[in-house]
């Protein structure tokens, strides 16, 4: 695993690319989301489908976003692992003008998240989830990109609610970093390591939970917004 200021460069070095899409997806509306997603594209593609996410994310309001997550926790448990699952999504549903059930949108955002996320196996479920999740987002410009934020808050926003409520209230740690992974696109060396085409490494993101380089996270400012109202809501 690479680590520290290596970890940085991995993230800001230009052939080094996310890696193809794993084998437990089989052809369908799971697959063909998450090809087209910009998290997973390689360079020739990556820009262009960056920018419609990043000027989606720049249209919402964010005095509307920490005015909403709070009130969707008053409308729910105090348990916070209630709140941290239901609110991110709840509140997009909500900021991005989603006319579907709420409750619907985040079981098809986990879904998704399970497979694309978590290397679960695709199947007719999230081919179907999927689907409706692109029904859902059809009245935006680019619906890939407004399900892409749904996706990109779903685990992560979790995460940073889980934090920062510790944080507040239990003296716990801040947010723990995850890990990504990248594919050597040609050969490339880091500091110590050596990688050839094709070479695959994780890397850690402690210190950068919200990433570096290309695909940094454009949605810090929104995930912060969200996770900022459950901790108010809950004081």
């Amino acid at each position: 695993m690479l680590t520290g200021t290596t970890a940085r460069k991995a993230l800001d070095h230009p052939d080094l690319v996310p890696p193809p899409r794993p084998p437990q997806f089989s052809e369908g509306a799971t697959a063909a989301l998450r090809d087209a997603m910009a998290r997973f594209s390689g360079p020739a593609d990556h820009a262009a489908r960056r920018q419609p996410i990043v000027e989606l994310v720049a249209s919402l309001d964010l005095e509307d976003v920490t005015r909403t997550s709070p009130r969707i926790v008053r409308e729910l448990s105090r348990d916070v692992e209630t709140l941290r699952w239901a609110v991110p999504t709840y509140t997009l549903a909500a900021v991005l003008g989603l006319a579907a059930d709420r409750e619907q949108v985040r079981s098809d955002t986990e879904t998704i998240a399970r497979v694309i996320g978590r290397n679960e196996p695709s199947s007719g479920a999230s081919d179907a989830a999927t689907g409706r999740l692109h029904a859902a987002c059809a009245h935006h410009a680019d619906p890939v990109a407004a399900v892409s934020i749904l996706y990109q808050n779903h685990d992560a926003t979790a995460s940073l609610i889980e934090a920062e409520v510790a944080g507040a209230f239990n003296g716990g740690p801040g947010l723990v970093g995850a890990a990504t992974k990248r594919v050597a696109a040609s050969a490339v060396t880091l500091d110590e390591a050596e990688l050839a085409v094709g070479d695959e490494v994780t890397i850690d993101l402690a210190g950068m939970p919200y990433g570096s380089g290309p695909h940094q996270c454009p949605g810090q400012r929104l995930a912060e917004a969200i996770a900022r109202g459950v901790v108010e809501a809950l004081r």
